[in-house]
C-alpha cells in the first residue's frame, strides 16, 4: 500500500455564492469568504504530512507562501493576526498529497465548522436580538448555514476524476418555503412571514434588523437570506469570526468608480472649487470617509498636489451625480434640502458631472485543466503563483480596485478609462509567468472579459454579464486567447465584441486605443466616426443582412467606406480638415480589423477580420472616446 495518496478537492457553489452582490462589498465579501474557506480545508489537507500540490502555496522547503493561508494556519494555532491580508488569494480547487490514513472527510468539516463559526458571529451580535421579531427565524438561518456548501471530494491519481464527481450531482439544496431573499432569490428571507399575508410583520423584522447595523448596512427595500445577511455583515464581526480585522468601509461604490477620473480632473483643474464643493457635500455624510481616494493612484497624486482639494476624493459617489442626490431611497430623512444644494453647487460650480460608467474585469487561464494534465501541477502551480503576485499590484497602477487575485482567476473593478489598459497589462503579466517554463507560449494564454457599465445596473447582473462573456464569447466562440467586451447601459446591453488578442494588439499597441484616440481628434482631425457615418454604415450593410467582408474584397471595402467618410466629414462639424485619402484609407482599414469578426479556430488558426461586418467594433471605439456619451 502506498505511504501517499492523492486528494481532488473543490468547494461551491462560486457563482451562486459571489456573483449575488448588490453593492461592492458583498462581492468582496464573497469572493474572500470562498477563498478563506478552500483555505480552511487546505490547511486540513496539510495536517502532519500533506503537501499541496495546486496552487503553489507552499516553497520548496514546505514552508507556507501565500499569505491568506499563513493567516488561516496563525489563527488556527491561536496565534494573534494583526494584519491579515484583504484579498482572497486561493481557489475554490486544490490538489493535494495526503497519507494514507488520512480521512478527507476532515477538510469537509474544516470547511462548515469555520463557515458556522463566521454565521454564529453574525447571529450573536446582529440577528439573535431580534429574532423573537421574525417567524421561524432560528430555523432558517440553521437550515440554510448547514445545507449551503457544496463539497467535492475523490483520492486517486487521475486529474479529471474530480470532474466526473462533480458530475453525480449528489449535493440536493433544501426546498426554500416563503418569501425570497432580494439577493439570493433561491433562498427564504429571515423573517419567515409571507409579505401578502403579513407584511407589517415582516416590515418589523427588518426594522428592527436595520437598527443593530450601522447606517444604511441594511435598506429598506432589502430582506435578505443567512447566506446574503452573512456577506453583508461579515466584515464587521471580521475579528472574532476568523481572527483578524478586515476594511468595513472604503469599498468603492460603482458611482465612486465611476467618478475617479473625473474627481482628480477637479482637484487639479479646478482646486478652490473642488474644495468648496466638498465642505458642502460632506455635512451629507458627517464623519465618514467612504471614498477613500488614497487607495487609487491617480487621486493618491491630485491629493498631493492640490491638498485643499484633498476632500473632494473622500466624499461619496452619490454626491457626485445629480440623480444619486435626488435618490431618497439612498439617504437619511431629512437630507433633502442639503442635498438640493449640493445638487446646485454640482450644476453652477464644477458645470459637470462624470461619465456614469465603471468597467468590471474578469480573467481566467485557458485550458487550465489540460495543461495541468501535460505539464504536472508544481510548473503550472509556480507560473500561477508569480502571476496572481503581480495581479493586485498591476490592477492598483491602474486606478482599480482588486476583489480577487488567485491562481489563474482575476476580478477587479475600473474607470472606464484604466479598465483596457489593465487588461492588456494583467494579459502580458501571465504570459511572462510562463517564460523559463516548459509550457509552450500558444498553450499559456489568458482569456478576458471587460463589462462597461453604468453604475444603475445591478451589480449582479454585470458579475454574471462577465462570467457569461468570458466563458460563452471569449472562450467559446472567439476561441481563447481573447478579449470580450460589453457596454451595458440602464436598459441592459447595447454591444457586445470580442477578438483574439493577436487582432487587438500590434507588440503593446492597442488598436480601440488608437482608434478612440483619432476620434477624440488627438492626431487633428476631431469627431472622425461621426453618428451619420455611422448610421450610413449600418443602413447600407448590416440592416441589409449583407455580409460585407466576404462579398466585397478588403480593398475595394476600405476605398468605398473612405469614400463615404470624406463625403460625411464634408457636410459635418470636421469640414475642412486636411488629412488625405491614404489617411483615411489607413484609418478605415484599422477600423475594419474591429468591425469584422475575427476568431480562432479549433487549430488555433486566427481568422482576422474575415467575418461579416457588424458596427459593435465601431461602437465600442466610439464609447471609450466619448466616456459613453455616445454608443
Amino acid at each position: 500500500m502506498p505511504d501517499t495518496r492523492v486528494l481532488h478537492f473543490s468547494l461551491g457553489p462560486v457563482q451562486a455564492f459571489v456573483a449575488r452582490a448588490r453593492r461592492t462589498r458583498d462581492l468582496w465579501a464573497g469572493s474572500f469568504l470562498l477563498s478563506y474557506l478552500a483555505g480552511q480545508a487546505m490547511r486540513a489537507a496539510l495536517g502532519p504530512k500533506g503537501k499541496i500540490v495546486f496552487p503553489a502555496v507552499q516553497s520548496s522547503s514546505g514552508d507556507i507562501s501565500d499569505e491568506l493561508l499563513q493567516a488561516i494556519c496563525a489563527a488556527n494555532a491561536g496565534d494573534k493576526v494583526s494584519s491579515g491580508p484583504r484579498i482572497g488569494t486561493l481557489p475554490n480547487r486544490f490538489k493535494a498529497e495526503i497519507p494514507a490514513g488520512f480521512d478527507p472527510e476532515s477538510c469537509v468539516q474544516a470547511v462548515q465548522a469555520s463557515w458556522e463559526k463566521i454565521a454564529a458571529s453574525v447571529w450573536e451580535r446582529f440577528v439573535a436580538p431580534v429574532s423573537g421579531y421574525g417567524l421561524g427565524t432560528p430555523a432558517i438561518w440553521e437550515r440554510q448555514v448547514k445545507g449551503f456548501w457544496e463539497v467535492n471530494w475523490v483520492v486517486g491519481p487521475g486529474e479529471d476524476l474530480l470532474d466526473r464527481r462533480k458530475n453525480w450531482r449528489s449535493h440536493v439544496p433544501a426546498v426554500e418555503p416563503g418569501d425570497k431573499c432580494v439577493i439570493m432569490g433561491n433562498l427564504q428571507e429571515l423573517s419567515g412571514f409571507v409579505r401578502s399575508r403579513d407584511r407589517a410583520g415582516q416590515e418589523d423584522f427588518w426594522r428592527a434588523l436595520s437598527r443593530s447595523v450601522p447606517d444604511l448596512d441594511i435598506r429598506p427595500d432589502e430582506r435578505l437570506s443567512a447566506v446574503a445577511l452573512i456577506k453583508r455583515l461579515f466584515p464587521l464581526v471580521a475579528e472574532e469570526a476568523i481572527g483578524w480585522k478586515v476594511r468595513t468601509t472604503g469599498y468603492p461604490s460603482t458611482t465612486y468608480m465611476a467618478a475617479v477620473h473625473w474627481v482628480e480632473r477637479m482637484m487639479v483643474e479646478r482646486p478652490a472649487l473642488a474644495g468648496e464643493f466638498a465642505g458642502a457635500a460632506a455635512s451629507l455624510l458627517p464623519g465618514a470617509v467612504p471614498g477613500r481616494g488614497e487607495d487609487f493612484s491617480c487621486l493618491r497624486q491630485a491629493m498631493e498636489r492640490e491638498p485643499g482639494a484633498a476632500k473632494l476624493a473622500w466624499l461619496d459617489g452619490r454626491c457626485f451625480f445629480t440623480s444619486s442626490l435626488a435618490n431618497d431611497s439612498l439617504w437619511e430623512e431629512g437630507s433633502r434640502e442639503a442635498r438640493e444644494m449640493v445638487g446646485r453647487m454640482l450644476k453652477q460650480n464644477l458645470e459637470e458631472e462624470p461619465a456614469p460608467f465603471y468597467a468590471l474585469l474578469l480573467m481566467d487561464g485557458d485550458r487550465l485543466g489540460a495543461n495541468l494534465r501535460q505539464f504536472g501541477g508544481v510548473k503550472i502551480s509556480e507560473a500561477l503563483k508569480r502571476f496572481s503576485g503581480r495581479a493586485a499590484a498591476l490592477v492598483g497602477g491602474h486606478n482599480g480596485f482588486t476583489i480577487y487575485a488567485g491562481g489563474d482567476d482575476l476580478l477587479a473593478m475600473l474607470p472606464l478609462e484604466d479598465a483596457l489598459p489593465a487588461a492588456i497589462a494583467s494579459r502580458c503579466a501571465y504570459r511572462d509567468a510562463f517564460a523559463g517554463s516548459d509550457v509552450p507560449a500558444d498553450m499559456a494564454t489568458v482569456s478576458a472579459a471587460i463589462v462597461y457599465a453604468h453604475y444603475h445596473a445591478p451589480l449582479s447582473a454585470i458579475v454574471s454579464e462577465a462570467h457569461r462573456l468570458l466563458e460563452k464569447v471569449a472562450k467559446e466562440e472567439t476561441g481563447r486567447d481573447s478579449l470580450a467586451v460589453t457596454v451595458w447601459k440602464t436598459g441592459g446591453p447595447v454591444l457586445t465584441w470580442a477578438a483574439p488578442w493577436r487582432v487587438l494588439l500590434d507588440g503593446h499597441r492597442d488598436l480601440i486605443t488608437e482608434l478612440a484616440q483619432e476620434v477624440r481628434g488627438k492626431t487633428g482631425d476631431a469627431g472622425g466616426l461621426s453618428g451619420s457615418f455611422l448610421y450610413n454604415l449600418h443602413q447600407r450593410f448590416v440592416a441589409s443582412g449583407k455580409e460585407a467582408a466576404p462579398t466585397f474584397a478588403m480593398e475595394d471595402l476600405v476605398r468605398l467606406l473612405a469614400a463615404e467618410y470624406l463625403r460625411a466629414r464634408e457636410h459635418g462639424p470636421d469640414r475642412g480638415a486636411r488629412s488625405g485619402v491614404d489617411e483615411v484609407e489607413n484609418l478605415i482599414r484599422q477600423l475594419l480589423r474591429v468591425c469584422c469578426r475575427s476568431w480562432r479556430d479549433a487549430g488555433g488558426g486566427v481568422h482576422e477580420a474575415e467575418g461579416p461586418l457588424a458596427l459593435d467594433g465601431a461602437l465600442l471605439v466610439r464609447f471609450i472616446a466619448t466616456k459613453g456619451v455616445a454608443v
